[in-house]
This record gives structure tokens, sequence and C-alpha cells, in this order.
């Protein structure tokens, strides 16, 4: 078993790439900008909010590795896995944050606008989480209902799984030809829908089906990493910096091409976007990060990236309303965005301490982790 000093800096690898994924989807969201800008500033988060939304395939590439990796150590160390646990732990973790903050959304729209701004249907598709095939109030909670897709198909797919090879050391050997089926139905599926009509964001981007393979990647790094170890590490070693400079063409594709516009970014662009975010988990995962304040700050944010994420639109809401309201002055402006930029994770650190975390702790004394 490896000591906590050998486990720390890899977990803390993976916190960073949480920090990043939350950072680059604030940035994504900043809105139009107004005057005041230097040329430099301006260009920077021009660049920033083109590329940001990147941040969510790092999410989900993270989430397959990182949910599929509980199930793996299960078994590994039980010999079986229990879907009920994992179903109910991943409930505490996701549902409790969420319903908070969608009631607390509702009620801002509800005195804000008025009681019949307030779409039902979509509050109804927000709460059953599949906001991503039908209305929506919030712009970002699409990802959410594609992570709770899969965290049900990915636990039906492992306990199949395990039962059909009930008692073999290694019952996944499958899931990287699994993986392959996957990539290729929901390019193929992402092609089929750029072809059949112009881009929208809800049917180009948000269906679960076609953002699924970037998800089973994750679970693909995961059961190498945790079945097949010596693999991974012989396609990382020695050669972090060739790998690093591939991460950087997959990724920077995104902050090049508007992905409103370009064919080839919302079809196979999604798949060098996850392959480059895989690859960035695998260096991270087989290197770790040095221990610099820098990296614990990362980490320390990355911790709270579930909630920064959910309440960073409505702080900028809230921070647009209150710069027109209160000081007359443009949402766009410097002052404004540094308002939100600094006040997005400050709230969401804030809703983590008072909804998320204490949740947690109640979890893990009643449903105490297997792996």
């Amino acid at each position: 078993m490896p000591s906590r000093a050998d486990t720390a800096p890899r977990l803390a690898s993976l916190d960073v790439l949480r920090a990043v994924a939350v950072l680059l989807v604030l940035g994504r969201h900043v809105g139009p900008l107004g005057e005041g800008w230097n040329l430099v500033a301006e260009g920077v988060l021009r660049l920033w909010g083109r590329g940001g939304w990147i941040g969510v395939d790092l999410f989900f590439v993270l989430s397959g590795f990182l949910v599929s990796g509980l199930l793996f150590r299960e078994y590994q160390r039980r010999g079986a896995v229990s879907l009920t646990r994992f179903l109910v732990r991943r409930g505490l973790k996701i549902y409790p944050a969420f319903y908070f903050f969608l009631a607390l959304g509702a009620l801002r729209i509800a005195l804000g606008q008025g009681l019949r701004a307030l779409s039902v249907p979509a509050l109804v598709c927000e709460a059953l989480f599949v906001q991503n095939y039908g209305p929506a109030l919030w712009w970002h909670t699409w990802s959410l209902a594609v992570e709770e897709h899969f965290y049900l198909g990915c636990a039906l797919l492992v306990l199949f799984l395990t039962r059909r090879a009930r008692g073999e050391k290694d019952p996944y050997r499958s899931i990287p030809v699994i993986f392959l089926a996957v990539a290729a139905a929901s390019l193929a599926a992402r092609v089929v829908q750029g072809l059949a009509a112009p881009f929208t964001y809800a049917t180009h981007l948000f269906p679960t089906h076609l953002r699924l393979d970037g998800l089973m990647f994750g679970v693909c790094l995961s059961y190498l990493h945790h079945f097949k170890p010596r693999t991974l590490a012989s396609l990382a070693g020695g050669r972090e910096s060739a790998l690093f400079g591939l991460v950087l063409a997959l990724l920077a594709p995104a902050f090049l091409f508007p992905v409103e516009s370009t064919f080839l970014m919302y079809t196979l662009g999604l798949t060098g976007l996850y392959l480059g975010s895989g690859l960035l988990v695998l260096v991270l995962v087989e290197r770790g990060l040095p221990d610099r304040r820098l990296i614990r700050a990362l980490a320390f944010l990355g911790a709270y990236s579930y909630s920064i994420y959910l309440w960073h639109l409505m702080v900028r809401f809230l921070v647009e309303d209150g710069f027109r309201a209160l000081l007359n002055r443009p949402p766009g402006s410097p002052l404004a965005v540094l308002t939100y930029l600094v006040g997005a994770p400050v709230v969401g650190i804030a809703m983590a301490k008072l909804v998320e975390f204490p949740v947690l702790r109640w979890r893990d004394r009643l449903f105490p982790s297997r792996s």
C-alpha cells in the first residue's frame, strides 16, 4: 500500500487540474467587455473567453478517471462493488449542493422578474438532470446532467463486467475496446448532427450521447492506471516533454477557432480536446507536481471546484445587476470583471463550507467509502 506521502502529490495534481478547469470556465463566462480595458488585458480576456469552454472537457476526463477509479479500487480491495453505496455516495456529493443552488436561483428569478419568468418545464428539467435535452434555467448545468447520466451508466457497466467475470483478477479488460466503440459512436453522432442542422450549443455540444466519449476516455485511463500500471507508466516514462507538447497542440485549436462557427471544432475537435485533457491527466498522475505555494493554492481551489462551478454564473449576474443599479457602471468594466473573477471563487468556497462539505462529512459517517 502506498503511504500518504506517496499518494498526496498525485491527489494534489488532480486537484490542480480541477482548479485549471474551473478557472477556464470562469473566463469563458466573463461576458461582453466594456470600455476602460488596455489592449493586452482585453486580448487575454478575449482569448480566455474563446477557449475557456474546454474546462468542461477537462472536467469530463477527470470525472471519468476519478469516479471509475472508486469502483476499480473497491473491486481490488473487496472483490466486489456495491452499486447502491456508490450511487448513494455520488448523490450526496452532487444533489444537496445542486438543489440548494437551484432553489436560490429560482427564488432570485421569481423576486427579480416575477413568477411568470420562472419556467416550470425548465425547472423540472433541471431538477431531473435532463436539462441538456430540454429547457434549462442556467447555461452551465447541462454538464452536470451529462455527468449524472455517466455515473449511472458507468456503475451499471462496472457491475455487469464484475458479475460476468466474477472472481477474476481483472474483469474489466474489455474497457479499452468499449471506450473505442463509444468514441467512434460519439464522433459519428457529432458529425451527423453537424451536417444535419446549423450549430447551436443545445443540439451540438450539450447532449450526453455527443460527449460521453470524453468521460469514457477517463475511465479507460483509470483502468490502465489501476490494472495495467506498467503499461501506463511506459507510455509516460521519459516522454513528459513530448506529451506536454502534444497536449498543447490538441488543446490550442479551441483558443484559435470559435466553436460556434467551426465544424471541425465541434466534431473532431472535441475528440482532440479529451485526448489532450487525458494526456495531461496521465502526465500529472505519473509524475505529480512539485510542492510549491502556487501548486498548493491551486490544489486548494480545486478542492472547491464543484461549488465554484455551481455558483459562478449567479455571482456574475449579481455583479452585473449591482454595477448597473448601485454604481451606475456597465457590467463589462475592468472593476466589474475583477469582482466577478474574485467573487465567484469566494462565494463557491463559502457555499461549499455551508452546504457541500457538511453533507459530505455526514455521508462519510453513514456511508463510508469501500474503496
